[in-house]
């Protein structure tokens, strides 16, 4: 297991403010990207982004890999079309 000081590390290095822009622009432009997500997807991602107050220490690491996925979902989608 890694140590506190590892994970702290890492912690640090995850572009958080990334996913959230990624995360506001999917909800906020309705574009292909916020499409691409289910209705309980998108509720989903905008009370997780409301809860996180832009701060990601407010989530659970679970929390905090969920909007990842979605917002990796949601920028994938947004490139292929």
């Amino acid at each position: 297991m890694p140590s506190p000081i590892a994970i702290a590390a890492t912690a640090r290095k995850i572009p958080w403010r990334r996913v959230l822009a990624v995360s506001a622009l999917a909800y906020q432009r309705g574009s292909a990207a916020w499409t691409a997500l289910t209705p309980d997807e998108r509720r989903r991602l905008r009370d997780l982004a409301a809860k996180s107050k832009g701060r990601p220490s407010n989530l659970t690491e679970r929390e905090r890999q969920r909007v990842r996925e979605l917002a990796a979902k949601a920028l994938h989608s947004a490139r292929h079309t």
